[in-house]
C-alpha cells in the first residue's frame, strides 16, 4: 500500500495529496469554498510549529534513560477541540478535519486488529501528513491543535523538570526523554511507570505511553538521537541500538551496519568521557562498507550512495570527537570517504498544464507541507521498497498515489481525479 511516507518527497506533493483527500470526502466545490471562506476570515498569518526543548543540547548520558510519547498526539488534539470561530465559516473546516481524523483512526485500528503493522504505520503517517499541511489549507485550525499539544507537552515536561530525582534530557515534538538525576539511583521500570501515571493524570487530552528505555543515550541537538536499547524494539528490527536521523537514505547493508557500529561504539554502557575500556578502544573499521560501496555502479544512484556514506560517517566521527568518545587503531585513522558527485545536466522541459500541487485549482500556495509526528520522518519511497513514481524531473505523480490510496480505502473519487 502506498502510504504517506512515500509522499514526503516534497511539500507540494503533500499539499496536493491533502487537498485530494478533502476533495474525495467533501467534493471539489465544497473544499474550495471552505478554503476561500477560511482565508477571507483569518488570512494566512504566521503559523505555529512543532515544539522542541533542549534542541541545542549535545550530551552523552551514561546511565538509563527513558522516553514517553503521546499516543496519536496530533489527532487527539484535533478531536479535543471545540468549535469556536470556525462556526463563522459556512462549511465549518474544523468539523471537516475532525471527520477525516476519525476516518484515519478507524482505518488504523482496523489494520491493527488484522495485525497489518505496515498499514498501521501508513495510516498514522497519512493522518499526520494531512494535518501538517493544514497550515496551507486551514491555518487557524492548525494553530489551535498545535497550541493545544504545546500546552500538553509543557505540562508533561514540567512534571519531569520539577522532580528532583529526575534530569530532563529533551522534548521532541510529542515525546519526552529523561533520566535519573546525578547521584540518584538509575531508573527502574517502577519509577518509569510512576512518572508516566503522574503525567497522564495531569494532562487534559493526550494519553502518554512508554516509548523506549535506553541503557545509554546520546542526544545530539534535535535531529539526532542515539541509544543502546535496554530491551528489544520491534521498530528497529531487533537491533540493539536506536538511531534517529543519521542512517537516512543509505541502502547498502554494509554501509548501514558500519554507521550502526559507530553508534554502538558511542553508546557502549561502560564508555563515556574518559571511561573507555580496552575492549572498546578500537574504532569500528569501515573497510567492508567501503569495499561494498566501490562495487556499486558508477552512476547517479551509486555515486549518491557513496557520497551519503562519506557524509554520514564524517558527521558521526565529528560527534564522537566532540563528545570525547574516540578510539585508537582498528580503522580509527583517517579514511578517505571523498567520492566524486556526478554532474547532472538540468533538463529544460515544458511547463505542466496542471498545477505542480496537483492541479486542484484551490487557493493557497504550494509551499512547505508542514511537519508531522515523530521526528524521524525522513522515510522515502525507496526506503520502503516502493517506486516513488519519479517522472525524471524529481517530481512524483501525486494523482496516481491518490488513486492507489482511494482504491485501498474504498474511497470513490470524482471525475476530476
Amino acid at each position: 500500500m502506498p502510504y504517506a511516507g512515500s509522499l514526503k518527497e516534497g511539500s507540494k506533493h503533500n499539499l496536493a495529496w491533502t487537498r485530494c483527500v478533502l476533495n474525495a470526502i467533501y467534493g471539489y466545490d465544497v473544499t474550495c469554498q471552505a478554503m476561500k471562506e477560511h482565508k477571507a476570515l483569518y488570512g494566512k498569518g504566521d503559523q505555529e510549529g512543532p515544539q522542541f526543548d533542549g534542541q541545542e543540547t549535545m550530551a552523552l548520558y551514561n546511565r538509563t534513560c527513558a522516553e514517553f510519547d503521546a499516543k496519536s498526539a496530533w489527532p487527539s488534539c484535533v478531536l479535543a477541540l471545540e468549535p469556536e470561530d470556525e462556526d463563522k465559516c459556512k462549511h465549518n473546516p474544523l468539523r471537516m478535519v475532525q471527520d477525516i481524523m476519525r476516518g484515519f483512526i478507524e482505518l488504523r485500528d482496523r489494520a491493527k486488529a488484522l495485525g497489518d503493522h505496515m498499514r498501521v504505520k501508513g495510516f498514522k503517517g497519512a493522518a499526520n501528513t494531512f494535518l501538517g499541511c493544514m497550515k496551507h489549507v486551514f491555518p487557524r485550525v492548525q494553530d489551535r491543535y498545535v497550541s493545544l499539544l504545546k500546552a500538553e507537552m509543557a505540562v508533561a515536561c514540567k512534571i519531569v523538570k520539577d522532580d528532583p530525582g529526575l534530569e530532563f534530557v529533551a522534548m521532541v515534538s510529542d515525546s519526552v526523554i529523561y533520566t535519573s538525576a546525578e547521584g540518584e539511583p538509575e531508573l527502574t521500570d517502577e519509577r518509569i511507570r510512576t512518572v508516566l501515571e503522574t503525567v497522564n493524570d495531569a494532562c487534559a487530552c493526550c494519553k502518554f505511553e512508554p516509548e523506549r528505555k535506553y541503557a545509554n543515550f546520546a542526544y545530539i541537538k534535535k535531529n539526532m538521537q542515539f541509544g543502546r536499547l535496554a530491551a528489544a524494539d520491534d521498530d528497529n528490527d531487533d537491533n540493539d541500538v536506536f538511531q534517529r536521523g543519521i542512517v537516512g537514505r543509505l541502502h547498502t547493508p554494509e554501509a548501514v551496519e558500519h554507521i550502526l557500529d559507530l553508534i554502538r561504539h558511542l553508546t557502549t554502557k561502560e564508555m563515556g568521557i574518559g571511561k573507555m575500556d580496552a575492549a572498546a578502544a578500537a574504532m569500528p573499521s569501515p573497510d567492508a562498507a567501503l569495499e561494498a560501496l566501490e562495487k556499486l555502479p558508477k552512476d547517479k544512484v551509486g555515486n549518491r550512495e557513496r557520497s551519503d556514506f562519506g557524509e554520514k560517517r564524517a558527521v558521526m566521527m565529528k560527534i564522537m570527537a566532540d563528545l570525547g568518545v574516540c578510539g585508537t587503531g582498528g580503522g580509527g585513522g583517517v579514511v578517505s570517504t571523498n567520492f566524486a558527485k556526478p554532474k547532472v545536466k538540468k533538463k529544460k522541459g515544458k511547463k505542466r498544464k496542471r498545477n505542480e500541487d496537483g492541479g486542484d485549482g484551490c487557493g493557497g500556495d504550494g509551499g512547505d507541507g508542514g511537519g508531522s509526528e515523530g521526528e524521524s520522518g525522513n522515510t522515502t519511497a525507496v526506503e520502503n521498497g516502493q517506486d516513488d513514481g519519479d517522472d525524471g524531473d524529481g517530481s512524483m505523480d501525486i494523482l496516481t498515489q491518490v488513486r492507489n490510496l482511494a482504491k485501498q480505502w474504498g474511497v470513490r473519487l470524482g471525475s476530476w481525479c
